[in-house]
Order: structure tokens, then sequence, then C-alpha cells
């Protein structure tokens, strides 16, 4: 049964210096040298590359959002458009250069989550080593986690028995993975993911366990540029140059603790803050950019880290903001109908996913929380009706008695 789709999809082309602004200092210059010598997208080479700097720097370097304490976590979900366009090459650069920056103990690269429990058993056995701080703090251990089937997360994220929602959603929070048997063990995850347009459609749904931690990962639309012979590399002279420069940097961040914006990029910053709030679709979309200011603050953090500075300027903000733009746009495209600012989509798949025997009013109200008023579901009922979609019939119990439930179901040939 296929569910039609109401909106169509949705793409963002950035071009001149709306461009450049997120390709800055040495990551933002590897990520354009990379992708101009092989096959690999620029995007996703600089947020690979964004999200495995995060995780080096480790929890010490932070800002603050109100009360909130922002550390430089940072998941992304790669999306590419073909299949030819997800075989990993992005990540293959991201690792050359993370394995010639960073300082040989910063922590581990966790390859795959191959199974349920797969995150939980990593980390589990990250609880008998020694502890890594040694200042009477909590215990903070560093993983970068390259998954490079994310479908197969999405799926076992359906199970009820599966950790997997909250365990990613602490990790991306920064709480303990293990609040019982280990309170003071905080895992400071990066998770870079890669999954086909084609796979997330079929599998990511609002009314699934998944949609709790999507709204974690920066999505990024990847494409497959000019074929390059063998798919192309990047000169070890390269690497080695820009890892000089990054490798010093790494090391005092990790040593580091609060940053701030400075007064210029503190005043930017306040200008552009309603904007992102403003932006407020439904739907799987609006899970996503749920989160926008804090994906920004920590992006902005952890360009400010790469270009070696003390505080986060406003070149770093604009940055951040020409990035989240793509990803956000990258997002509206991946999920396609499932993301746009229409309840509508919403509900219709719901009610698809219902099947033959329809979903009732109450559950249609579950379906989102109970956070959508019974007058705006209506509404978007009688627009799904009109469009000749679905048809809302009256069903009788099982048993013949108590009150008849009204429920919805698509109309056949839908």
């Amino acid at each position: 049964m296929t569910v039609p789709e109401l909106t169509p999809a949705i793409g963002w082309e950035p071009s001149g210096s709306e461009a450049d602004r997120a390709f800055i200092g040495p990551l933002g210059e590897y990520a354009q040298i990379a992708s101009s010598l092989t096959e690999a997208d620029p995007y996703a080479v600089l947020v690979t590359t964004l999200v495995a700097v995060a995780a080096v720097i480790g929890a010490r370097p932070h800002v603050r959002t109100g009360d909130t304490v922002q550390p430089p976590v940072l998941f992304a979900l790669l999306v590419a458009e073909t299949p030819k366009a997800n075989r990993g090459v992005s990540w293959r650069l991201a690792r050359q250069l993370l394995d010639a920056a960073a300082p040989p103990d910063w922590g581990q690269v966790v390859q795959g989550l191959s199974s349920q429990a797969g995150l939980a058993g990593t980390l589990g056995l990250r609880y008998r080593q020694a502890p890594r701080t040694g200042s009477g703090g909590p215990d903070v251990r560093s993983l970068l986690v390259h998954e490079p089937t994310f479908a197969r997360l999405l799926a076992l994220s359906r199970r009820p028995s599966s950790p997997l929602p909250w365990l990613l959603r602490n990790a991306w929070d920064g709480l303990p993975l293990d609040p019982l048997r280990h309170p003071s063990v905080h895992h400071h995850v990066g998770l870079v993911a890669h999954v086909t347009l084609e796979q997330l459609r079929a599998q990511a749904s609002l009314t699934d366990a998944s949609a709790g931690f999507l709204g974690r990962f920066l999505f990024v639309r990847v494409r497959r540029p000019a074929p390059v012979m063998d798919e192309g590399s990047v000169p070890a002279g390269v690497t080695a140059r820009i890892a000089a420069l990054l490798a010093p940097r790494l090391e005092v961040a990790r040593r580091g603790g609060m940053m701030r914006r400075g007064s210029e990029s503190m005043s930017f910053w306040h200008l552009k803050y309603g904007e992102i709030a403003a932006d407020d679709p439904s739907g799987l979309l609006g899970i996503v950019v749920a989160r926008a200011a804090w994906f920004v603050t920590r992006l902005s953090l952890v360009y400010a880290v790469a270009e070696g500075d003390s505080e986060i300027r406003r070149r770093h903000v604009e940055a951040a903001l020409s990035l989240w733009r793509y990803c956000r746009d990258s997002a509206a495209w991946a999920l396609g109908g499932r993301a746009g600012n229409s309840l509508e989509q919403q509900l219709l798949e719901a009610i698809s996913l219902a099947g033959p025997a329809g979903m009732s009013l109450t559950a249609q109200s579950a379906a989102f929380g109970r956070n959508i008023t019974a007058a705006r579901i209506a509404a978007a009922r009688g627009l799904l009706e009109e469009r000749g979609l679905i048809e809302t019939v009256v069903r009788a119990t099982a048993n013949g008695r108590g009150r008849p439930a009204r429920v919805s179901r698509l109309r056949e040939g839908h």
C-alpha cells in the first residue's frame, strides 16, 4: 500500500558566499580539497570531520545556553540519493584526517552497531577500563561510532525491548547511559550514520520510536559528483599539513572549559535566534528542527576549536548557520512528504499504517502525542476526506456492546 504524498520534496542549492560560509578553517579547507580530488560529497566530508573533531575534544569544552550545558556532541545522518553515493568515501577521508591529527589516547572508534544491544554492549566494555579524568569529576569516555547501515537501527528501534532510542537520546543529551549501575560514567559519543533515500523513506515514520532520536541528527544530502578514477585520493602531504594545524588545537581544547561567544557574535546570534525559533513545522521535520539552536551552538563551538580560538566569533556562528540551513533542507528533502508543514500528510501516513481496520479518532490523537488539538486533527481529516484519500466510518465493537467507534481508513485504490 503506497501512501500518496501531499507535498513535493524540497531541495536547497547553496551558492556563492552562502556556501563559502560553511567551509571555513582547516576543516572547511580539507572538505573542499578532498571532495575536489575524490567522489566524496563536500558537505558529507565537512560534517563527518566536524563530528569526528567533536568526539576527539571531549566534553570539557562547552557552551551554556540558559541553564543548559551544550557539549560538542554531534550526530550526523548522511542520506545518499543513490546506492552509488552511499559507499562511505566521506568517512574514509575523515578517518584519514582523524588518524593524523587526534592524540592517540583520545578514545575509541567503533565500527557499526550491529545488533539491538550493540551500543549498550560497546559502552559496557568501556566500563571495565580505567577512568580517564582522574580529577574526581565524572568519568567521561569518548567514542566515535560509524554506522554504515542506519536502516538497521531504525528497524531495531521498533522493537519494544530495544534500548537504542533511549541510549541515543541520552548520549546526545550528555546524560549517563546507565544511571543505576554507573551514574558517574558519561560517554561522550559522536555518531556518523549512512542510509539511502529509499531506505530512509521506507523506514522513518512519525509513529515509530525512532522519531524520538531522529531529532538528534544533522541530515546531510549526499550526492555523487563526477566520476573520478578509482574514487580518487587525497595526497598524504595535504592531510599532514592540515593535521599539523589541528593537532595542537585539539590538545588545548581537550583541557578547556566553558567557551563564550564574543560580543559581536552574541549580538549577531540574538539577531538570528528569532529566525530559528520561528521555524516550527509539524511532523517529522518539526522533530528534526526542534533543536536547531542547539545544533548551531554546538557546530559553532567545533568551528571555533578547529580554528584555535578561545571564544566563538561571528564567523563561527555564520558558518554554523549556513551549515544548519543545508542540513535542515536536506531533512526536508530526505523525509519528503513525511516532513513538510502538512499535518494532513502526517495523519494520512498514520492512517495508512493502521491498515484495513482503520484508525480510531482516539488513536489519531495519540499518534501525535496528544499535542495536537482535536479541532486541528478534525480539520486535517476533513481535508483528506474531501480529497478522496480516506473515509471515516462507524465501526461496531467486537461484542456488539458499548459505543461504536469512528475510524478512518484509506479509501480503496490508495
